[in-house]
């Protein structure tokens, strides 16, 4: 697996002194409900979105038949969760990967990491050679749990795969994502930067898992909208995660140039969220012919 660097470049030494927030194993939305509506919706051909730890673009390969998905991740160690998942997903069947994600008393650590060491891209290799042959612990994932690069409760969502992972959901599903994970590619950096590397009118969906939210990802909230609706084909769709107030984020981005075709909305539940639960809406747009921008953007 290529990882594209244009717009910034991977630095192990910065990733094992922590340089970076941790990042997610499996995601923390719960999502399969909404992509399975994204089946009524015909040529999405060309996605861009939000690498993250790639569970969105692995349930939307075995859904539809995306032609190219290009996924990118201002942390780096993001991109390198996705190469190592991709590379067990090639290796392991599907009753290997759920046994190798639930399983913690197995000593299976150097056995499963053999088996695809050789085809990490060269970056991953050197962040998982370091936390395989440093951390005593034998079984493969609570070595990773116990490196502290990812948040230690995002590895428990697999055991509600029905709701977070539905390319997990089935052997089917699994056997569907297999055939299509050729398809994905890697760009590390700032998320309009990457796009902008793109022509006008090139991607049928883009992806944004909450980075509206804060300004922490995005600085520029109406320029981030500007160039998602040039990049986007004419009727093209903009998938957006909120976890703010979603009647706000509807009438923010509607003020674009798009208009809502289905949402899936939830309440802020704090007991939830403390389980590690959170209460994201899905919101769904379709772009519309000319930019109309409100007063208020």
């Amino acid at each position: 697996m290529i990882i594209r660097q244009k717009c910034q470049k991977i630095n192990i030494t910065n990733i094992l002194k922590k340089k970076f927030h941790a990042s997610w194993f499996f995601t923390n939305e719960r999502s399969n409900k909404f992509l399975l509506k994204l089946t009524n919706f015909d040529k999405i051909k060309k996605v861009f979105a939000i690498g993250s730890s790639g569970d969105f673009a692995f349930s939307l390969l075995c859904l539809l038949n995306i032609d190219q998905m290009n996924l990118c991740d201002t942390r780096p160690v993001s991109n390198l969760t996705i190469d190592l998942k991709q590379n067990l997903f090639k290796k392991l069947n599907y009753n290997e990967i759920l046994n190798l994600f639930l399983n913690y008393k197995s000593c299976n650590k150097e056995q499963v990491y053999k088996r695809i060491n050789q085809n990490l891209n060269p970056l991953t290799k050197a962040l998982f050679d370091k936390i395989i042959y440093k951390f005593p612990l034998k079984n493969f994932i609570k070595c990773l749990r116990q490196s502290g690069f990812w948040y230690k409760y995002s590895f428990s969502q697999i055991k509600h795969k029905q709701d977070y992972l539905l390319y997990l959901k089935s052997q089917k599903n699994y056997k569907l994502l297999k055939s299509q994970l050729n398809k994905i590619s890697l760009f590390c950096g700032d998320f309009i930067k990457n796009l902008k590397l793109f022509s006008d009118k090139y991607y049928n969906l883009i992806y944004v898992s909450n980075i509206l939210d804060s300004r922490k990802y995005i600085k520029n909230n109406p320029v981030c909208l500007k160039i998602i609706h040039q990049k986007l084909v004419n009727n093209g769709f903009l998938m957006v995660v909120a976890q703010s107030n979603w009647k706000k984020m509807k009438k923010f981005i509607e003020g674009f140039g798009f208009e809502i075709v289905n949402q899936e909305t939830h309440r802020l539940n704090p007991f939830s969220s403390f389980l590690g639960h959170y209460s994201y809406s899905f919101l769904l747009f379709k772009k519309v012919s000319d930019i109309i921008i409100s007063e208020s953007n």
